[in-house]
């Protein structure tokens, strides 16, 4: 192993760990840097030094996970540059490296492939005209395509049914909304495969099981079988708790026995599990029955003792109870003759999903237009040689021209990486050892949802060796010389790719530790560096992260070890506060029962209904239940009471910048949830309730905002006067101003006519009030204005001329919240702009829109109308919180369950397992897990609780 430096300079502020990671050299390297580790500034002073050393600024791709982080990273190197500049006037070097910098390669992901493509648009046939489409316009082309493919379906040409049972099966009662999504899920979700079409196909074939004995072999019982060993030994924990309690003094003896016996049990369905093929494991769970518990009698015993003991026993048989209902419940035969079924069915699925992307993609193309996936996708097209296949991947000229280009590549947030992704990178890297350098923390990684990989990393981080194993290992350099890497074209028909193996398991968990690791593999895997020390956080919060995840987190439940090498390290330096309790981390704990904020021995009870994720689409809409709104009320109320008491005690806070502490502010405090859609509001009016400022970005609720549903009920009414209920809410909304009674006057003289007829015939009916009848004049007038803009102008001077003719705008301006409720109006505004933007036009195609994304659970949150610099107390997810730092951290909502939303589907999928439908009897019209479904849900409940684990680190 070289460096560029391998002594650190006298005086150097870099940790021995920082200094290796700034000066490694030759062969790829992984940084594991914890929060608060100073990676960023790692990463800049190693690109500072090796500019330093004579390498050119674009012969480097620094890719980051965000543009803001692009550029504040560009802008620091700019001005480390310059310092060093100053120390070297006369450097010539330095200058051009001035010069260079706006043309590096500092950049995102997204960002390099579309240089990529632009660049090489002709190896893929692209019109170079094209551009990027707007989410707007990709939602609607998606909807054309998607109505033109399912018509032509329906119409059965080249159809052998299939389509049809599948949209029986998969569609929903009254459209088919349900199987609409289903395939754009399952289009997106192939997406973040390096090969979509070819992991479609074989998921489906997976289906085409022969016999009982083939079944056996599937990734599905292997995981069902990895995940039965862990239950059955959480099961056989848990009993043996219970026997050491029979051991302790008065405790309860008599049941030593039946837990003795009860431990023979499990261990024997353990034994069938990992000793005998899948279809010998029903009958031992089928036959499984726990022992009656003996009476015990008298004061001798401790009942605390007793109860302890028997909940640890009920949790066992639950365990074991679960397993044998969930996966024993039917015979392999009958799980068999399902997936028999299903495979049909699962073919014209993924046939259908593979058609609406040749669709969709033509459609785009015909448009000269690309969406955000299609940036990974064609680089990766135009990186791969025409002859690489799923099992062989080859780079082609254009990739190889990158190896020579890139003396190295520095990739920032590394445990956020996809499949996609990683295989473009492995593409333009050079062979082993290799010429990476990875920095990440895979205890941040919680993008799972948007389908990061954090497998890459972890393999790796298991994979990958420290100085001091590979010196214990005899290996000083990867090549003779200590040379960064063999010539760009050396193993240009690459062997299998990390890609590839994750997605075949050959580096599974297990495998990857126990790997006998050779002196030339070892060299090949490269080099590991963790940055342990936080130099952001007190180490009364170091201490308190440690304390809590050290006991729980392990690699069978969270996928790493919170182990030595993982936990934090207080590396910050703060001044002794006068009071040593003043930065203490606290745990509230709220008791309901005197329906007070006050402090209780009782832990919250459930909060009741799971939020999605943040950043994803949230399930449901439902505001909290009565005993969720309890719960988040009184957390709110004890929040704010403690706020209060800091402010008004003189709380100080350590700020950064002045090196000095200071009075705390209401922008110094944050309230972090897992997500915000349920809580926050309610936590912002308690706030407010006790005169603290208080602020929240949601997710949700624009379209629910009442001057927004009013203007869109008008814009429906211009499009289609004949929908009663739009028209009948905009005459009764502040627009018109007509009263309940006049409504019914109308209804009243024109019983059976629709509800325009009826108003059309109110305005010239000299029975009718003339106030009324001026008020439908007046309506039908401006009615008849604005259907005429509607036909000629644009859908942004209709919405202009709306608020001119109506005064609304200024209205909502003068209502409770109006400076909310106008900011709402003008996002309303700027939506149709962006909409007009696209390729699309009309009224009707904009409401449309508006309407399927309110189908599919699309809301939109409400305008901003805040400053980042105000003074108010933040509230937000702990997903939008990553990256930032406040003095003041409160976690709420820590009694709510695990978001299991995802694997309640009625339609999983899994990037290693496949398809996971439920299987629907047609006769019956009822539905149950099949084989996949079963495997899909328990490993996906297990890779949710790893990322609720890291969520929280």
């Amino acid at each position: 192993m070289t460096s560029l430096q391998t002594n650190k300079p006298a005086g150097s502020n870099w940790t021995d760990d920082q200094w290796r990671a700034i000066t490694a050299e030759g062969s790829d390297v992984l940084v594991a840097a914890a929060a608060g580790s100073g990676k960023t500034a790692v990463l800049v002073e190693r690109i500072i030094r090796k500019i330093c050393a004579r390498t050119d600024v674009d012969r480097l791709l620094v890719a980051t996970f965000t543009k803001a982080a692009a550029a504040e990273m560009k802008e620091r190197i700019g001005l480390a540059l310059e310092k060093e500049l100053e120390r070297q006037p006369d450097s010539e070097h330095l200058r051009r490296q001035l010069a260079l910098l706006n043309r590096a390669s500092i950049t995102t992901l997204h960002s390099f492939c579309l240089d990529v493509i632009r660049r090489y648009y002709s190896l893929i046939g692209l019109d170079p005209g094209f551009r990027i489409a707007n989410e707007t316009e990709s939602e609607l082309l998606r909807i054309d395509v998607l109505d033109e493919l399912f018509e032509e379906r329906y119409e059965g040409a080249g159809d052998d049914g299939a389509f049809l049972r599948l949209a029986d099966r998969f569609g929903g009662e009254k459209g088919d909304e349900p199987l609409y999504r289903l395939v754009q899920q399952l289009y997106d979700f192939a997406q973040s495969h390096p090969w979509p079409e070819y992991w479609l196909k074989e998921t489906a074939a997976g289906f085409e099981v022969q016999n009982i004995a083939e079944l056996g072999k599937s990734e599905w019982v292997r995981s069902i079988r990895e995940d039965a060993l862990l239950s059955l030994d959480g099961a056989i924990s848990l009993l043996e708790q219970a026997l050491r309690l029979t051991r302790e003094p008065a405790g309860p003896a008599p049941y030593a026995e039946t837990f003795a016996e009860d431990i023979r049990l499990v261990r024997e369905l353990r034994d069938a599990v990992t000793g005998s093929d899948w279809e010998h494991w029903f009958a031992p769970f089928q036959a499984a029955q726990f022992g009656k518990l003996k009476a015990m009698r008298g004061d001798d015993y401790d009942k605390a003792l007793q109860e302890r003991a028997k909940e640890l026993r009920e949790g066992a048989k639950k365990l074991v109870g679960t397993l044998a209902a969930e996966l024993f419940g039917r015979t392999p035969e009958e799980f068999v003759a399902e997936l028999q079924e299903l495979a049909p069915l699962m073919k014209a699925l993924a046939a259908l999903v593979s058609d609406f992307s040749a669709r969709y993609e033509a459609a785009k193309r015909e448009k000269g237009l690309l969406d955000f996936g299609d940036l990974e996708h064609y680089c990766l097209r135009i990186l791969r040689a025409p002859e690489s296949t799923p099992e062989r991947t080859v780079p082609s000229a254009a990739a190889l021209e990158y190896r020579r280009q890139f003396d190295e590549i520095l990739l920032d947030e590394y445990q956020d990486t996809n499949m996609v992704q990683e295989a473009i990178v492995s593409l333009i890297a050079r062979p082993a050892p290799g010429n990476r350098f990875m920095v990440g923390d895979v205890k941040q990684s919680i993008y799972r949802f948007r389908l990061a990989e954090p497998k890459l990393f972890l393999n790796k981080y298991k994979r990958y060796k420290t100085d001091a194993e590979l010196r214990a290992l005899g290996v000083n350099a990867p090549f003779p010389g200590g040379s960064a890497s063999p010539p760009p074209e050396a193993g240009a028909e690459a062997a299998l790719t990390e890609v590839q193996a994750v997605k075949s398991g050959a580096l599974s968990d297990r495998a990857e530790g126990d790997r006998p690791l050779s002196q030339e593999s070892a060299g090949a895997s490269g080099l590991r560096i963790d940055l342990a020390r936080n130099f952001r956080s007190r180490a009364e919060v170091v201490d308190a992260v440690n304390g809590v995840f050290r006991p729980i987190m392990r690699e069978s439940v969270a996928e790493m070890d919170y182990d030595e090498r993982a936990e934090l390290v207080c590396g910050a330096s703060y001044p002794a506060p006068d009071n040593a309790e003043a930065f203490a981390v606290e745990m509230a704990v709220i008791g309901k029962t005197d329906g007070g904020a006050s402090g209780g021995d009782e832990t919250p009870d459930n909060a009741g209904g799971e939020d999605g994720q943040e950043d994803a689409p949230e399930g449901g809409n439902e505001a909290p239940s009565a005993e969720e709104l309890q719960t988040v009320q009184l957390e709110a109320r004890w929040i704010a009471e403690r706020l209060r008491a800091m402010m008004d005690g003189g709380f100080r806070v350590y700020d950064n910048r002045r090196g000095a502490s200071r009075p705390m502010q209401w922008r110094d405090a944050v309230i972090l949830l897992r997500a915000t859609r349920a809580w926050a509001p309610v936590i912002i009016e308690e706030l407010q309730a006790c005169g603290i400022p208080a602020y929240a970005e949601l997710g949700s609720g624009y379209f629910d905002a009442t001057e927004v549903e009013t203007v869109l009920s008008l814009l429906r009414v211009i499009d289609n006067p004949y929908q009663d209920i739009p028209l009948a809410g905009v005459l009764r909304s502040p627009l018109f101003g007509l009263n309940t009674e006049e409504l019914a006057l109308i209804r009243i003289r024109s019983k059976h006519a629709g509800y325009y007829d009826a108003v059309l015939h109110a305005a010239g009916d000299l029975l009718q009030p003339e106030e009324l009848r001026n008020k439908l004049s007046a309506f039908l007038d401006r009615l008849d204005r604005w259907r005429e803009e509607a036909r000629q102008g644009s859908l942004t001077e209709l919405l202009r001329q709306i608020y001119r003719d109506t005064g609304y705008y200024e209205f909502a301006g003068g209502l409770p919240g109006g400076a909310q409720r106008q900011a709402n109006l003008r996002a309303l505004l700027d939506r149709a702009k962006a909409y007009e933007a696209t390729s699309f036009r009309g009224l009707f195609r904009f409401l449309r829109f508006i309407e399927r994304m309110r189908d599919t659970g699309g809301d939109l949150g409400t305008a901003r109308a805040l400053g980042e610099q105000e003074d108010v107390v933040r509230i937000m997810s702990i997903h939008k919180s990553k990256g930032l730092e406040f003095p003041v951290v409160f976690i709420a909502g820590l009694g709510k369950q695990f978001n299991q939303q995802d694997a309640r589907s009625a339609f999983l999928k899994h990037k290693e397992l496949g398809f996971g439908p439920r299987y629907v009897d047609p006769e019956r019209r009822i539905g149950y897990p099949s084989l996949p479904y079963l495997a899909i849900r328990r490993r996906m409940r297990m890779e949710t609780l790893a990322e609720e684990m890291r969520i929280c680190t």
